[in-house]
């Protein structure tokens, strides 16, 4: 392929790099041409190597890294552009390099191929599309799906390292850009493939459901046909998925995929896709999705908690604990939205952030609903609103908190982000579906309380939501949010009480002032706020409140960047009054800022948060006074400069220094000094307080003294253009200080002169003002600045200002250098020399530290001036970042060696001389006297030498002005700013023009780390010494210097001199002469993250490195030991699976696995089991996870051995690793793929009844997972062919030769047995599923034979079944493991040996279910899933038949009962869906008559097992073609009902039975659900089940009813309360728990798997709650029903289900004498109250009235506890309520009560006893309290009314409870009083008259003792 880049520069958009100093931008021409040439040729020649037939060839691999990395310097580091064709191009090629088949080893390069990918999308994605059209389709999807389904979801057992998720979520990231690019025909091909494997109750479900969701594609055009068919091949496949989505609504997991995917296509898809239809089931999945607590607590919308008081008054004594049990159960909420898949989906999401992640695509998806020609979406978005509101106050916290205001906060950003691409003028959304303005701003004042709500919450999570929602708002429509939000931020910032309001009110405006200010064209009152906005911001610097001063900064530093701080000569009422208040201001500011600075101390290494207060304040103090005016700038100096002249703060030296430097760099208009020099100035007054007036001369000051005015002076001439006007002045005073002896005055001397050369010598920006400097000197701009407010810029109008290298710069700079590092040099020099010599050293120990840090800051300064070192250049080790980049490309002008005294080869020789001679000399001892301490010179050398040395070297060899992570870190920055302010609403890219200039700035840095260092001698000699320094020296300090210096060189080169170097290290460790010191510093040198990483990439390093890891054990120290294995575990976590692609590497793999073998085997034969277990770990590493590299036969054979060894580590160890290489080395079955669609079917509805024949067993096509064919037929289908017998490879039989001697030894096999058997011993025997997959193996290489070997020990170790200790416990463990890798182990055996094998396993099975203890049957029932785990039903029929056969509860014991039970119901739960008639057979014919049975564990599995009965019968509602389909409601029974009601009514009949208080259900009521046709009922449940279930019970009912009559007639009262239980009463008892645990059990595969028999399962459930007497049964019924009213229900049901229970309920309150009656209209109050609030957005219009008066009708009811939970159920309704019904209830009780007092007035004795005033005070309470934090205008009105009631006073013939009244009327103000107290004062109290608030105070505020 050929590069396509253009001809000419200016037809290339360079972007930023347009900005770039001209000497600089004067080469990027040919860089990009050039760079993209290598770049395509690059890819290109890969993929032709790779197209290659050679396996071995590998010689792709460097140019691939290369590529990629020059790839990223482009594109990353440079930001150079790429036109659309090149894209086009890289795109094509890197997605076939990504996808050959020779990489799927080379995970990382695929994971880096991936990266780039995605970066070559990235920024053209939406223009690419746009051009879809001349972009190759992407067919390769399906390789894209094994890639990632081979790499994470294998059949392969675990291996002993975790695979990397980098590589996984890339792909995802990738496959979600690439989907796009798709085929329309992939659509069909995705659906096919990936439906047809999603069985609901299978693991394969949500692996299944994550792939479609990812690959499926949304942006191809629907079509509206009627042709199905059509539909589906254009991607018509809305409805299946809804379907789909529908048969879950347990697992945040499972909706994200959904949601995320119907967001997708809403968006791609915008106005061409219906959802009107689904809008209600959406909105209703979306809040359940939030996973909100209904009716647990008060606190909540709708809550059913009572009133305790109330409770204890009315209960009578005895059955206050059981009223008590059954509230609590009928009011917990528990949430069951957990459901979560197996780990290794975290591939698609984050499964712990699926909650959030929901939340963000539920708000995305509704936004992308919003339509105008569906108005129906701002109504229900209205509704949630209203229903999740409170739950977002500060006083309501909960889990549920950060959900929601993440959901908030996404739906502005959301609605930003839409409102910017609708703008744009090629936008793809049509125009009548384009929001209005009117939409709008019904959306800001709708969301606007409920974000003003989360603000201020508990949780600094959900208030920075809140934050960011309040910032897109801004961006949105700023007009209709400005004023609001300076309320609340004056507010806060101005409160004495609410003060943890401040530091949010500052966040907050921190947040939006900058989207505010650069609409300040459109919003001219913002310059009104300005002034208050400054005032407050100055009442933040506060030096005691740390959090609050840095939040400040963090504001004036937002403000600054687009604020000019300009004072206006002539004032006008144009011109804003703030700007008269500027001097003001600044001063004010200055001042606070010096106090805050005086009082400051250096932050501490680990103190973040005074960090960030630094870099607040340096930032912010950096734009002040870039924008201030010259006179204000002037003032300011002199202002500084009295207080550097009056103030000595030595602690804040470096804060004080830094604001000396912002003061300095100021561009003036001309750029000359004549007209004003702050630098000068600043200068000027510190040259006095340090030097005499004599020049030649210091003043005498101390040592602290001189430093602190040093370094502020340091400070002051960094990075400053006029630094050469005072070069000499300064140069005076270092001449003065530099021969100092004093190490404090020399550093403060060294940072001034390598200031003062950086100064000179670098290119730097000169200003960052918020417009550029020809328009800030222009006149226009100085009069009118204030129009500039929040202006932004684009790159055409940046024009940044550089400091550009002079030559007279250059010319001073090398002087200052020459004159300077003489004397470091000369020092040094002459101490090398006399320590060669072993000559006296006249130099003090003091004097060489101090030429040493004289030469480190010289060489800091001059880092970019001196040329590199070239000479004796060793270009192998050289890493070539970009070729052909000098000095001129990476921006640096340098000084030619020629010009100076000492290059920097120079002074590298010269330290390199010193740390040479230093080493051979050595370190002082203490046992050395003085005279030889001198004689040898090692009195001059020590820690401190070292240490100053190592780090003098760092510089010279490292430093290039910056550190490469301080770039990377401002790169991060910039991104997160770019994004924090504006990524959701920019659309023409303007910002600030500060934040430009630092990214300008941040790429011209990145050009520096693009310079090639040579690799010299120098380097070489210096890294041998520095290795020395790092492993030889006794001293830790000296030690952890030198390595960082070493490790820092070394990343300068290439990977070549760590396989130089990283081996002489790894020496050490294995060299048994070496010493501690010599050890540790080899240890800390490779645990470097870099060397870690490099070692672990090379076969070469890794192969040294394991081995001699694995050599230590002769080290005798403990410290050491902890540290060589904790090293160890450093690098068995970085372990990866290198490929070996040739025979270089294949001899590698077998060196290191032979060297390995060899240490293991000697360490065997000692005492050092540690590193024996430590060796056969890194060995059992290497045991690959394909087939093609096989582990030596050798080392399996040590693995096996080690099976024996005396040490348990070893031997788990040994059985994973063995297990492992079994797994490699098994024979294989043959299988074949068919893709006949007739062949499919048939073998997916292959005969329940397995071969009986070996002929039978040939013919079977088993399928290699039981779940396909239950939705759908798959396209293809893998089955295995047994009429070929399995495959053993000449390895195999190899593998079988070798270990056979061992595994059939009677004494190793002894020694196995007693060993594992040992390891369960005590109490916590637990089934080993490695053990399992050991035998497993064994069974599966060595056959039948090894079967008929185990047998004598298996046998042995069933001796001791029912013994009952822990023995017992230890030993039937193994044998279970042994049993379940047996009947996984057989599986391919020949017909007569698996049933030979079978015979046998079920003979040991039915032993061990009559013989063991109950506590060994957990770990068979884990054998027992693991041996029939996802297999073909075939293979598992004889299991289901052997419990069948088993199960026989009229005999036996219960405890053998109960084994037999629970190892059955892990069978079956496993069992094929194909064969559910077993399950029937076994209930009806083994469980249902024993129902009852005493014991409870024997009801607990048989509760169990009849739970199976709806899972495993479920089948989805289908149309003729097998696609799932999404069922309507249809015609409400509501209305027939009613009258039906009225004829029921006449007839006088009663469904509470009067004779004994039973609950009989009429059986029309369920009538309805018959009517569903397209419901799958199953005949056995329906039919016979459930029938039998009601039959027995109503019989119990009835011989209980008839036993208790016959009591009471002989017994007592007093005997009647102690007397035993009637066998009856037990049968009843037992039969209703079972019952109950049945429906329990049942619930937890969620409620559509008992949808189709609803109206049994209430009847059945009902009838129980009310008629027992049992407390506990009772409490139990009632926690069922709540648990099934908080499911979310199918749309067909919900309007008939809601009428039915509506109709119970009337009909329930026309008996209320029953003693149990209050139960069940208890009941029936909270599941509509559940119910009702899940399903809300299904109540129409139609039902909406009907369903409100019901509410009110159950105020009526009798009950306390009905009252109660009728009251907090109306006032959640209300609360959602639209506004004409609210006014209707409100009418309805001001109506009543005027009605009422009139007749207490006036009335007669018959109207007064049908007054009801409970009933009033009840609604009006249920208002009140349904606003429980906000105040709607007619609250006031309701509370007025409510007083009224206060003092209520009984009327004669009145009927009412005068101190319930009263209770009921004060708790309701206390309620109200606190939840409104917060924002009583600010907000609420004003929504009252004056007489209103008078008399609602009389309630509000309690009475004062003494007033």
């Amino acid at each position: 392929m050929s590069s396509t880049g253009l001809n000419e520069l200016d037809q290339i958009k360079l972007r930023y790099n347009e900005w770039q100093p001209e000497f600089v931008k004067n080469s990027i021409s040919n860089e990009i041409f050039t760079w993209k040439r290598e770049i395509h040729f690059g890819f290109s020649k890969a993929l032709d190597i790779l197209n290659n037939n050679d396996e071995s060839e590998t010689s792709w691999v460097p140019i691939v890294l290369s590529t990629i990395r020059l790839f990223n310097r482009y594109i990353i580091s440079v930001d150079y552009p790429l036109d659309l064709k090149d894209r086009k191009n890289l795109l094509e090629t890197c997605l076939e390099l990504l996808i050959h088949e020779k990489l799927d080893k080379y995970v990382e390069i695929k994971t880096k191929l991936a990266n780039t990918l995605l970066i070559i999308l990235k920024d053209k994605y939406e223009i690419l599309l746009s051009e879809q059209d001349s972009i190759k389709p992407i067919t390769c999807w399906k390789r894209l799906y094994h890639m990632i389904k081979n790499y994470y979801f294998t059949k392969q057992r675990t291996l002993l390292y975790s695979p990397s998720s980098s590589y996984g979520k890339t792909l995802v990231k990738l496959i979600c850009k690439l989907r796009t690019f798709f085929p329309p025909s992939a659509t069909s091909e995705i659906l096919e493939e990936f439906t047809s494997k999603m069985y609901f109750s299978d693991s394969e479900f949500f692996v299944s459901q994550g792939f479609l969701c990812l690959f499926l594609p949304t942006n191809h055009p629907f079509k509206y046909n009627n042709n199905q068919e059509d539909n589906k091949k254009v991607g018509f496949w809305l409805e299946e998925m809804l379907a789909i989505w529908e048969w879950n609504c347990d697992s945040a997991y499972y909706d994200l995929n959904f949601v995320s995917l119907f967001y997708r296509l809403a968006k791609e898809q915008a106005g061409k896709v219906n959802w009107k239809p689904h809008l209600n089931y959406i909105f209703s999945r979306n809040l359940r999705s939030m996973d909100l607590p209904v009716g647990s607590a008060s606190n909540t919308p709708i809550s059913g908690a009572l009133s305790s008081k109330i409770v204890r008054n009315v209960l009578s004594s005895g059955t206050t604990n059981a009223a008590s049990g059954i509230i609590n159960a009928l009011n917990r909420s528990t949430s069951t939205y957990h459901s979560f898949p197996t780990q290794s989906c975290s591939v698609f999401w984050k499964l712990s952030d699926s909650k959030n992640l929901l939340q963000q695509y539920n708000a995305q998806l509704i936004i992308w609903l919003l339509s105008p020609e569906v108005p129906e979406v701002m109504q229900l978005l209205r509704t949630l609103f209203q229903s999740i509101e409170q739950y977002l106050h500060p006083s309501n916290h909960g889990d549920w908190s950060f959900h929601l205001s993440i959901f908030l906060s996404v739906l502005c950003r959301t609605l930003a982000k839409r409102l910017k691409l609708e703008r744009n003028s090629d936008s793809h959304i049509p125009k009548n579906y384009q929001l209005t303005d009117e939409m709008i701003t019904e959306f800001i004042e709708i969301i606007y309380p409920i974000i003003k709500m989360a603000l201020f919450s508990k949780s600094m999570k959900v208030s920075k939501n809140a934050i960011q929602a309040f910032k897109h708002l801004c961006f949105i429509k700023p007009s209709l949010i400005i004023e609001r939000i300076f309320e609340i931020v004056f507010y806060s910032l101005e409160t004495l009480t609410e003060v943890h309001q401040i530091s949010v009110a500052l966040e907050l405006l921190n947040t939006v002032i900058l989207p505010l200010m650069s609409k300040v064209e459109e919003l001219p009152i913002l310059k009104d706020y300005m002034k208050d906005l400054l005032h407050l911001g100055l009442q933040g610097i506060d030096s005691n409140d740390q959090t609050k001063t840095s939040l400040t900064f963090s504001f004036f530093n937002t403000l600054f960047a687009v604020f000019p701080l300009i004072p206006a000569n002539d004032y006008n009422e144009e011109v804003p009054f703030v700007t008269q208040c500027y001097h003001d201001f600044v001063f004010e500011f200055l001042r606070k800022v010096l106090q805050v600075l005086g009082e400051m101390s250096p932050p501490e290494k680990k103190d973040k948060k005074k960090k960030k207060e630094t870099m607040h304040l340096s930032k912010s103090l950096s734009l002040f006074f870039q924008q201030l005016s010259p006179d204000l700038h002037k003032a300011c100096v002199k202002k500084l400069i009295e207080y550097l002249l009056s103030e000595f703060k030595p602690n804040a030296s470096k804060a004080i220094g830094d604001l000396a430097h912002f003061a300095a760099c100021y561009l003036d208009e001309s750029g000359k000094s004549e007209i004003y020099d702050p630098l000068g100035m600043i200068v000027d007054a510190l040259l006095t307080k340090l030097r005499a007036k004599n020049r030649n001369q210091l003043h005498h000051l101390t040592e602290t003294e001189s430093a602190y005015y040093f370094r502020i002076l340091s400070k002051t001439v960094k990075n400053n253009a006029n630094v050469i006007l005072h070069t000499d002045k300064l140069i005076d005073l270092l001449r003065l200080t530099w021969p100092s002896t004093s190490k404090g005055i020399v550093k403060s001397s060294g940072k001034l002169i390598r200031n003062i050369l950086q100064s000179l010598t670098h290119t730097y920006l000169m200003e960052k003002r918020n417009v550029a400097p020809d328009v800030w000197f222009s006149s226009n701009f100085q009069k009118e600045h204030y129009k500039y407010w929040g202006k932004l810029t684009n790159l055409e109008n940046v024009k940044p200002q550089w400091h550009v290298p002079t030559e007279k710069e250059l010319t001073v700079a090398a002087q200052i250098y020459n004159e300077f590092i003489l004397d470091g040099i000369s020092t040094i020099t002459d101490v090398s020399k006399n320590l060669q010599e072993s000559q006296l050293i006249t130099v003090t120990k003091e004097e060489l530290i101090n030429a040493i840090i004289k030469i480190k800051y010289l060489m800091k300064g001059s880092s970019l001036m001196l040329e590199e070192m070239k000479e004796n250049e060793l270009p192998e080790f050289t890493k070539k970042v970009v070729n052909n980049f000098t000095n001129e490309n990476a921006g640096i002008k340098t000084i030619p060696n020629d010009q100076l005294k000492v290059t920097r080869s120079g002074v590298s020789k010269a330290l390199h001389e010193l740390l040479h001679k230093a080493l051979q000399i050595g370190l002082p001892k203490e046992e050395e006297t003085e005279d030889v301490k001198m004689s040898t010179g090692k009195s001059i050398i020590d820690i401190r030498v070292l240490i100053t040395l190592t780090k003098a070297i760092h510089v010279t060899l490292c430093f290039r002005m910056f550190k490469f992570s301080k770039m990377q870190g401002l790169s991060k920055a910039w991104k997160t700013m770019k994004l924090h302010f504006f990524k959701s609403c920019n659309s023409k890219q303007e910002y600030p023009r500060c934040i430009m200039l630092d990214r300008i700035h941040m790429l011209f840095i990145a050009r520096v780390f693009l310079r090639t260092i040579p690799f010299t001698s120098i380097h070489m000699d210096l890294l041998n010494d520095l290795k020395v320094l790092a492993t030889n020296s006794e001293y830790s300090k000296v030690r952890s210097k030198a390595q960082n210096t070493f490790v820092s060189v070394l990343k300068l080169f290439n990977q070549k001199i760590f396989e130089e170097f990283v081996p002489q290290v790894i020496d050490i460790l294995s060299n048994k002469e070496s010493t501690h010191p010599q050890i540790n510093g080899a240890i800390y040198l490779l645990e470097k993250s870099s060397i870690v990483r490099r070692v672990m990439d090379n076969w070469n390093l890794s192969s040294k490195i394991l081995p001699a890891l694995c050599s230590c054990y002769h080290v005798d120290k403990s410290s050491i030991q902890r540290r060589l294995h904790n090293l160890y575990v450093v690098y068995s976590i970085s372990f990866k699976e290198l490929p070996i692609p040739n025979e270089e590497s294949r001899n590698y793999f077998n060196e290191l696995v032979s060297k390995l073998l060899s240490v293991a085997i000697n360490l065997s034969q000692s005492l050092y089991w540690n590193y024996h277990l430590m060796t056969l770990s890194c060995l059992s590493l290497f045991v690959r996870s394909d087939r093609k590299i096989l582990f030596p036969l050798e080392a399996a054979k040590h693995f096996a051995t080690n099976l024996t060894s005396d040490h348990v580590g070893l031997r788990l160890l040994s059985a994973k690793t063995l297990s492992l290489i079994l797994t490699q080395y098994k024979p294989i079955q043959p299988r074949y793929i068919t893709e006949d669609k007739e062949e499919i079917k048939q073998i997916l509805s292959h005969p329940n009844s397995p071969p009986t024949t070996q002929e039978e067993f040939e013919k079977s096509k088993y399928l290699d997972k039981n779940l396909l064919g239950w939705n759908g037929i798959p396209p293809h289908l893998k089955v295995y062919d047994y009429t070929k017998e399995r495959i053993f490879s000449d390895s195999t039989l190899d593998l079988i030769n070798t270990l056979k001697p061992i595994v059939t030894n009677e004494q190793w096999l002894k020694s196995v047995f007693n060993y594992f058997s040992e390891e369960n011993a005590g109490n916590n025997s637990k089934f080993s599923k490695t053990i399992t997959q050991l035998f497993k193996g064994m069974f599966q290489i060595f056959g039948s034979e090894i079967l008929e070997i185990l047998k004598p020990h298996i046998d042995n170790l069933l001796t001791c079944s029912g013994s009952g200790t822990s023995e017992e416990s230890a030993k039937l463990c193994l044998v279970s493991e042994i049993l379940g890798g047996l009947a996984r182990g057989f599986k391919h055996w020949k017909f007569h040996e698996r049933q030979l094998a079978t015979e046998y396993f079920l003979s040991k099975l039915s032993y061990l279910i009559d013989t063991c203890s109950s506590q060994c049957i957990d770990s068979f029932r884990l054998a027992l899933h693991y041996a029939v785990f996802d297999l073909d039903g075939r293979r598992t029929k004889y299991l289901v038949d052997f419990f069948s056969s088993k199960i026989d509860l009229d005999y036996g014991t219960s405890n053998s009962q109960a084994k037999a039970l629970q190892l059955a119901f892990f069978v079956l739960i496993e069992h094929d869906w194909r064969d559910n008639q077993v399950i029937e057979q076994i209930i009806e014919e083994k469980l249902f008559n024993h129902i009852f049975s005493s014991y409870q564990q024997v009801r607990e599995m048989i509760a169990k097992i009849m739970s199976l009965l709806f899972l495993k019968k479920w089948r989805p509602s289908r149309d003729e073609n097998g696609t799932p389909v999404l069922c309507k409601a249809q015609s409400s029974l509501f209305s027939e009902l009613l009258k039906v009601q009225q004829s029921f009514s006449n007839n006088n009949l009663n469904i509470i039975n009067s004779d004994d208080n039973t609950f009989n259900i009429p059986t029309f009521v369920f009538q309805a659900f018959q009517t569903y046709q397209f419901i799958n009922r199953d005949e056995f449940i329906e039919k016979k089940f459930l029938p039998k279930l009601y039959e027995q019970l109503q019989q119990l009912l009835k011989e209980n009813r008839e036993r208790l009559s016959e009591q009471s007639m002989i017994i007592s009262d007093t005997q009647q309360k102690h007397h035993k239980l009637s066998k009856e009463e037990i049968a009843l008892k037992t039969f209703t728990r079972t019952v109950i645990e049945f429906l329990a059990n049942s619930l937890m595969f969620g409620v559509n798997v008992i949808l189709p028999y609803l109206p049994s399962i209430l009847t059945i459930i009902l009838q129980i709650f009310t008629s027992s007497h049992d407390t506990e049964v009772a409490t139990q019924s009632a926690a069922v029903v709540s648990r099934i009213s908080g499911f979310l229900f199918p749309e067909y049901i919900i309007t008939d289900l809601l009428s039915i229970i509506m109709f119970l309920q009337q009909q329930l309150m026309q008996n209320q004498s029953s003693s149990t009656s209050w139960r069940i209209r208890l009941a029936l109050c909270v599941f509509i109250q559940r119910f009702g609030y899940r399903h809300q957005f299904y109540l129409l219009d139609d039902c909406r009235d009907t369903f409100y008066d019901h509410l009110l009708t159950l105020l009526k009811d009798k009950s306390v506890e009905v009252k109660d939970a009728a009251v907090n159920t109306l006032s959640g309704f209300i609360k959602i309520a639209p506004d004409t019904t609210v006014n209707k209830i409100l009418d309805i009780f001001s109506k009543q009560v005027d009605e009422l007092f009139e007749i207490k007035k006036n009335g007669n004795a018959e109207q007064l006893q049908q007054l009801d005033a409970h009933f009033v005070v009840l609604g009006l309470g249920a208002i009140i309290r349904a606003f429980p934090y906000t105040l709607p205008p007619f609250i006031p009105k309701v509370l007025v009314m409510l007083t009224k009631f206060n003092n209520y006073q009984k009327s004669k013939g009145e009927n009412a409870n005068v101190q319930v009244i009263r209770e009921f009327v004060k708790s309701t103000f206390s309620l109200f009083h606190k939840t409104h107290l917060d924002q009583w004062e600010e907000e609420h109290k004003k929504k009252f008259n004056e007489e209103e608030l008078y008399i609602v105070s009389q309630l509000l505020y309690s009475p004062v003792y003494y007033a």
